[in-house]
This record gives structure tokens, sequence and C-alpha cells, in this order.
């Protein structure tokens, strides 16, 4: 049976490291023409990495009364290296002859490749069910992915203090994630025997198209920004290991609200309002269970939905110039509806069977205030601070 309740013990744990980094910075600006009616910008940067880490732990779980339920000792040791070009950027820029008319391409791309291999050594002693294991563990690990992301602008002035942006955005993403461990084979002397249940190999693609369009009102005291866009995204992961395959489509909605107002040049209120949908993960969908320890096991669920995440943030500055006193108020507020969150069920071996669900309940709240000002004996600043920070959320634990 499964125990009322576990308690985690870490008796000890220790990691070791080592990183080596080398970065190449690109920055490229120019004109296509005299008139600067159309230019570029171009910057890319390449990073090449290799680590080698190394660690070590020992833990325990007791149930409610005390009693020993497990304990694990367990070390690894693993060599990482590869590559990667993150924020390449490209950008077009064209201006027609009216003024605040412009087009705009952008276009991102990066590539990621990592190649390792590593050996992993557990000795798993369940007390309840008198039972040992040891777990003597050789494994290799790849990721290979590359994304291109092109995105139009257009921006056209509507009024004197008026304009409107619409944008296209474009996303392709590709990956290839290899994990394949092997168990020792004390016959053979060797790492040859394949674990299904530690090896998850997967090919993962995801597109998506997203339209928005911003209506901006824009005069020396008032900016107003009222936006709203839809993305249309899809993603295909296909677990190679378990020739399991899941496919989703999801429609997303990104509304925005920017309001900026000056009272006077030292004064000024801005309001800020984002939601956005938050899809889950391929791991998170795929209905298998993988384990990185044979006693904490995951679970994916199909069934999850996307979760959406309202957020809003207010900020209130002020300065006499007079007297040199300073008033800055900020208040941040969030609430997620179908937060996906975990589902725990502790399992008799002293670990945690975990899956997914979603919940509603998510939120926070952060305030800030501080009021400064000037001290002439002795000569200092004095500021009177206070915060104020609440959140909640939950997980389901059985």
């Amino acid at each position: 049976g499964f125990p009322d309740s576990t308690n985690s013990i870490t008796d000890t744990s220790a990691a070791i490291s080592r990183t080596s980094n080398q970065r190449i910075y690109f920055n490229m600006e120019g004109k296509l023409d005299s008139n600067n009616t159309n230019s570029f910008v171009f910057r890319p940067n390449v990073t090449i990495q290799s680590t080698s880490p190394n660690s070590s732990s020992s833990a325990s779980s007791v149930d409610q009364n005390d009693s020993a339920i497990s304990r694990s000792i367990g070390s690894s040791h693993s060599m990482n290296s590869g590559f990667n070009i993150n924020g390449s950027n490209l950008t077009l820029r064209h201006r027609f002859k009216k003024p605040y008319q412009t087009l705009t391409l952008d276009l991102t791309g990066t590539v990621n490749v990592n190649n390792g291999n590593g050996y992993y050594n557990s000795q798993n002693t369940f007390y309840k069910l008198d039972s040992f294991q040891n777990i003597n563990q050789h494994y290799f690990d790849s990721l290979h992915s590359w994304s291109i992301s092109p995105s139009l602008n257009y921006t056209q002035a509507v009024s004197k203090h008026s304009y409107l942006l619409l944008s296209y955005d474009f996303s392709y993403n590709k990956s290839t994630t290899v994990n394949d461990t092997y168990d020792f084979d004390n016959t053979l002397d060797k790492y040859t025997s394949f674990d299904s249940l530690f090896s998850n190999s997967y090919k993962f693609t995801s597109t998506s198209h997203r339209m928005s369009a911003t209506y901006r009102i824009q005069n020396n005291k008032l900016n107003i920004n009222l936006g709203s866009g839809i993305q249309f995204m899809n993603f295909n992961s296909l677990n190679t290991t378990k020739d399991l395959d899941v496919s989703h489509n999801y429609i997303n909605l990104t509304p925005t609200v920017q309001f900026n107002y000056s009272f006077t040049t030292y004064q000024r209120l801005r309001i800020y309002y984002m939601g956005r949908t938050g899809s889950p993960s391929a791991s998170q969908l795929q209905p298998l269970t993988t384990t990185s320890d044979d006693i904490n096991f995951t679970t994916g669920n199909p069934d999850l939905k996307p979760q959406f995440t309202h957020s809003l943030r207010m900020l209130y500055q002020s300065f006499n110039p007079s007297n040199n006193h300073v008033l800055f108020a900020t208040l941040n507020a969030s609430t997620t509806l179908n937060d996906i969150q975990n589902k725990i069920i502790p399992t008799a071996k002293g670990g945690d069977s975990t899956t997914y669900t979603n919940l509603s309940g998510t939120y926070s709240l952060a305030g800030y205030f501080n009021y400064g000002w000037a001290l002439k004996h002795p000569k200092s600043n004095l500021n009177l601070t206070t915060d104020i920070n609440y959140s909640q959320s939950q997980n389901l634990v059985y």
C-alpha cells in the first residue's frame, strides 16, 4: 500500500562543474541608400561551450511515524560540448515619404547543438519492501535544434496624434533530442542492455502564426496603446523511443493596454495590462511515465488545457524640485486561469508519482511605496519605504 505521507531528507549533496565558454559577437548597421529610406541592422552572436558536471548525493525518506521507507546514495559524472547561435537578428526598415509610415522586417534565427555522455550510479534500499536496487548506467544525450522567426511590422499615422501598428509574426522550431541509456551487463562486463524506462528521445516541431493590431494615441501629456493579437499554434512531438505521437493545435489571445499620463513634467502615472496564453509543453502532454532514479516518476497528461494569465502593473512617480521631495509607488497584480500545476501521489518506494493538472486560484499581489526628501543638516537624503507581497498557488498532493 501507499504511505499516508512521506518526508524526504537530503543527508548530503555535492556538485562540481567545470565550464568553458567562448563567445563571438557581431554588430553591423548601415544604410541601403543615401536618403535613409532603407536601412539594416545585423547582430549575430555565437557561443561555444563545454561542461563536465559531477555530483553526488545521499537521501532518505520516512513516513509519518518516522519509520524509514527508503535510502538512496547516488553519483553521476558527464561531459557535454556544443555551440549555439542565439539572437541572430537581421532588421530591414523602409521609411515612406509620409511621416511615421514605416515597414519593418525582423528576422531572427537560432541554432543549438549539444552532445554529451555520462555515467550514473545509485544504490537504493527500500526498507518496507525489503528490497535493494543497484543502478549502474551509461547514457548518451544530445540536442540538435534550430528555429527561424520572421516578423513584419507596418506603422501608419491615422491623424496628427494617433497611429496604427499592424504586425504579423511567424515562428518555426524543430529539434531532435536523444537520450539513450544502457545498463551495465555483469556477464559481458559492458554497458550493453538498453533501458527503455530511462531512455526518451524526441522529434519536436512547432509552427505559429500571430497577427496583432495596436492603436496608439499620443500627445504631450497622454500616451495610450490599445492592442490585441491572435496566435494560431500547432506542434507535433514524436517520442521515437516509445513510438508515441502527440499533436495539438491552440488558439492564443494576446490583449494589451498601455496608459501613460503626465500631469506635469515631474508627475506621471503609468498603467499596463497584458493577457497571455501559456500552452502545455510536449513533455507535460505526452502520456508516458519517465524517471531519472527509479524512485520518482513523472507522467504526462494529454487532457491539459492552456493556461491564461492576466497581468496588471501600475506606477506613479512624483518629484517636487522646490524641496526635492520624491514619491514613487508601484502595484503589480496577476491571476492565472487553468494554471498548470503538479498532482503528486507518494509511492511505496518513498518517492513521488507526479502528473500535471489544471487548477484555478493562482494569483499574486505586490506593492511598493517610497517617499524621500533631502535633509540640510546633516546633508543627506531620507527615504521611507514599505512593500507588500502576497501570492497563492497550489499543487494537488495525495
